[in-house]
């Protein structure tokens, strides 16, 4: 046929690989829209409030703690259950009062979430310690669902 060029079997398949890729590529709207919608999961989730938050103490040190340069001591409070965080420069160590196991997710602004278990005696931590603001999804195995409020680390 005059005007169509022919191309050979590799330019072909180079042509179709091309376009199942841009197939499969999710628009950018999208994820935006998924991550939004992904966000409402937790709607039922009684909000913590922060009630107590410590200055960092710099050169503080604990008795069998980790060696760090500064510790912040905060406390979130939401109805059935309390949360004390420790935060220091390499983790964070936290617990739920009352006690009891159950599953934790540090959530940053970017969107990252990082879930950890929560021991039966209400503990857990996480390694490295976040940067820049930061929340915790709690979920306890006694049905308690919690998000406390987000909260900074380092500089303004």
């Amino acid at each position: 046929m005059p005007g169509r060029r022919r191309i050979d079997d590799t330019e072909l398949a180079r042509e179709l690989a091309e376009a199942v890729r841009e197939a499969r590529a999710v628009p950018t709207r999208f994820a935006v829209a998924a991550r939004a919608a992904y966000g409402w999961r937790t709607l039922d989730a009684e909000l913590a409030t922060l009630t107590h938050d410590s200055p960092a103490v710099p050169g503080a040190r604990r008795a069998g703690r980790e060696d760090v340069a500064a510790l912040r001591d905060l406390t979130f409070v939401a109805r059935d259950l309390t949360v004390e965080v420790e935060l220091g420069a390499q983790r964070l160590l936290g617990q739920v009062v009352p006690p009891g196991p159950g599953r934790a997710e540090l959530q940053t602004l970017a969107g990252d979430r990082v879930p950890v278990p929560i021991d039966p005696l209400g503990c857990f931590s996480f390694r490295p310690a976040p940067r820049g603001c930061f929340r915790l999804h709690l979920r306890t195995a006694a049905g308690a669902r919690v998000v406390t409020v987000w909260v900074r680390v380092g500089p303004a």
